[in-house]
């Protein structure tokens, strides 16, 4: 009885540790789970456009026209602290009219971008280095402002989204400082269709000024010569004109002189006719051309009517009016010019030009149309022409606003020429009365803007200023108002800015006991000679190995597990029961990977009586720590020193992370440009994660870090 007992109790002591060791493994395994789980951030961020659909289905948006998009981020449950948007459009259909316009009230710190690559607008956005602006509700973080080309075919449907090298990382204390939290993205159709003639009650007159010197016997598209090429894209246009009967059409052609071959008519097929003759021989007259068109406008025009002049030439004008031989370009084209200014101040005649082929003086007829309204179009081969004069009849039929945003230095409120602009300024234009903009555009890359098909009537245009900059012209904040009457093209909306230079207030903090000063260098080419009484150090640096950061912790699974200085210097100041210093332990600790801590031995600068301590530890580039509780320390013996971990961010080595060291990481950051001023030294300073870049995840995790300011 008392054996089977025995085996019983035998039994089910063999039980238990059978069960023991098949359940124990796998309570351990759904435990680091729910561990690992809880150390990665829940993906719960969303970008989109709007808007994102109209009440029929897709974005209705015409060819040849400028379209602006909200750009929004929904972060859900995160904290979002920088955005790294990579939007996709098909170069096919889309060009960029401005590109993307950081919202900067939401994202005060573009730290890069925005890069227009053929197919991508890329921008990087932060909240700079106040934790409380990141982002926690949905928000309009930027605008995306693109133009549908002219030449694609009708109802084309497009599709615009975010690439999935975006990226959105936050300061949430369940995410890891290099964790893209992006959930989903939503992208939006747009679907391309035919202009219709916007203000079509408004009519024109237009003279065709041609050029036909020699050059324009040469072939340079897909088929046919320049000037077989220009004469039916010219017919196309008096097509486009004839829809409308009030429309007038003239015709000049240049050369060595200029020749009026049609007056302002609209016996459309007449002048149809005049132009399918003409033939090409000669110099380049442009001045000839302009005054010639002058003249015709100046005798014939009709009272209220916009008029305009569209030139189109393949060359350098080399030539004069009156003067038979040629002359330096510098002269021709200065003479152009003083034409068209004649004829735009005299009649309001608005000018269109047209470069074909490689050349042209671009810079020269973008000038000259530019400076009385009009616009100028580059034609790289004659297979453009057909879609740009197209695209010309369409801007024909409503008037145009144009201007520049510019530096105001001097603040005085005056465009001056040395005065740079300002790319990238979104401007909007509001009907009288209207709360809602009509149209929407930025700044290109030279300041300058221009918006076009404006029906009759009165408008203010205004600007969004951009973060940190203040409007000095003009003075009203509220924008410039003007009126739109017969189609006229207004110039000279000019907007200034001046630059409001920040004033960083860095707050105050408690009296920090000095501590050794240590080399910024990831490693010093001597050992210390071992003295003094032995302190092994055992130290986790927050974003490499198994520790993560001031925000969490624990969320070491994304932390660097290589960093490429495995070696840092480390010092440990020890202090007695009274709180006095009285002594500093230096060396060297070395990363291990099976601990993902580094751990080294640091020896006292002299003998010290066994006895209760408390320690202070530091190491390059992080805010010094206080060991817990007092130690009792050996003389002579090597003392095990419990494990810490530091805070990173410390770039300047002054105990403390704040704006000093956020400038010197913005140095250093490069992820899509180079960086703006950096070297070898300072790049190992910043780079916080120390894995051989400086980027994003070194930015998050020095805001992730900055609550913790000044070190022990």
């Amino acid at each position: 009885m008392f054996t089977n007992q025995t085996n019983k109790k035998s039994f089910l002591i063999g039980s238990f540790l059978l069960l023991a060791l098949v359940t124990l493994p796998v309570t351990l395994y759904f435990f680091q789970q729910r561990q690992i789980t809880q150390s990665h951030a829940e993906k719960t961020v969303n970008l989109s456009f709007e808007p994102g659909f109209s009440p029929t289905g897709n974005l209705q948006i015409p060819a040849g026209s400028t379209f602006t998009l909200d750009v929004y981020l929904d972060p859900g449950a995160n904290s979002v602290s920088l955005v790294k948007l990579v939007m996709d459009y098909d170069t096919n259909k889309f060009v960029p009219a401005g590109g993307f316009i950081p919202n900067f009230a939401a994202f005060p710190q573009v730290t890069e971008g925005p890069i227009d690559t053929p197919g991508k607008i890329i921008a990087t956005l932060s909240i700079g280095s106040d934790l409380s602006k990141a982002i926690r509700v949905r928000t309009k973080i930027g605008s995306l402002a693109l133009k549908a080309l002219e030449n694609v075919p009708a109802n084309t449907n497009s599709t615009l989204s975010f690439d999935p090298q975006s990226q959105a990382l936050s300061t949430s204390s369940n995410s890891s400082y290099d964790e893209n939290v992006i959930a989903q993205t939503t992208p939006v159709t747009i679907e391309i269709n035919k202009p219709t003639l916007s203000c079509g009650t408004s009519p024109g007159d237009s003279m065709l000024v041609i050029d036909t010197s020699g050059s324009m016997n040469d072939h340079d598209g897909t088929s046919g010569t320049k000037i077989s090429n220009a004469i039916a894209s010219a017919n196309n246009f008096i097509d486009i004109m004839a829809m409308q009967q009030n429309n007038r059409v003239g015709l000049v052609n240049f050369a060595t002189t200029a020749t009026l071959d049609s007056p302002l008519t609209n016996l459309f097929s007449t002048i149809k006719n005049q132009v399918s003759s003409l033939t090409a021989n000669g110099a380049t007259c442009l001045q000839c051309g302009i005054n010639k068109a002058n003249q015709e406008i100046s005798t014939h025009k009709n009272t209220g009517v916009k008029n305009a002049v569209i030139i189109l030439t393949d060359g350098l004008a080399n030539s004069i009016d009156g003067n038979y031989h040629q002359v330096s370009s510098s002269t021709a084209e200065h003479a152009a010019l003083n034409a068209a200014a004649n004829g735009h101040a005299n009649n309001g005649t608005v000018y269109y030009t047209i470069g074909l082929g490689q050349d042209v003086d671009s810079d020269f007829l973008k000038h000259l149309a530019l400076s009385t309204g009009g616009q100028y179009y580059y034609s790289p081969t004659t297979d453009q022409l057909n879609s740009i004069y197209s695209q010309i009849s369409n801007t024909l039929t409503g008037g145009s606003v144009s201007g520049t945003v510019f530096n105001d230095v001097d603040g005085n409120g005056v465009f001056e020429p040395i005065e740079p602009g300002i790319s990238g300024v979104l401007l909007q234009l509001y009907p009288l009365g209207s709360s809602t903009p009509t149209q929407l555009i930025s700044t290109g890359s030279d300041g300058t803007f221009k918006l076009q098909h404006i029906c009759n009537g009165t408008y203010t245009l205004k600007q969004s200023v951009p973060a940190n900059w203040r409007q000095t012209l003009p003075s009203d904040i509220r924008g410039s108002t003007f009126n739109i009457f017969n189609g006229i093209a207004v110039t000279d909306k000019n907007f200034g800015d001046i630059k409001i230079v920040p004033t960083i207030t860095i707050t105050p903090t408690s009296v920090i006991i000095p501590s050794p000063t240590i080399t910024p260098t990831p490693s010093v080419s001597s050992t210390p000679i071992p003295n003094g009484t032995p302190l092994m150090l055992d130290i986790l640096l927050h974003g490499i190995g198994n520790s993560g950061d001031n925000a969490n912790p624990t969320a070491s699974s994304l932390s660097n597990k290589t960093p490429i200085h495995p070696t840092k210097n480390a010092i440990a100041m020890l202090y007695d029961i009274n709180n006095k210093f009285v002594a500093t332990a230096s060396g060297q600790i070395k990363y291990s990977s099976p601990s993902g801590s580094f751990i080294g031995t640091v020896y006292t600068d002299k003998l010290i009586a066994t006895g209760s301590y408390t320690i202070k530890v530091r190491s390059d580039f992080h805010l010094t720590r206080i060991i817990p509780g007092v130690l009792n320390l050996s003389t002579l013996q090597v003392n095990q020193i419990p494990q810490v971990a530091l805070v990173a961010g410390d770039v300047n080595n002054d105990n403390k992370v704040d704006i000093l060291d956020y400038n010197l990481i913005l140095d250093c950051y490069s992820d899509l440009s180079p960086a703006v001023a950096c070297n070898a030294t300072k790049k190992v300073m910043t780079d916080l994660n120390d894995d051989g870049d400086v980027n994003q995840f070194d930015y998050n995790l020095f805001l992730r870090e900055i609550s913790t300011q000044p070190g022990d």
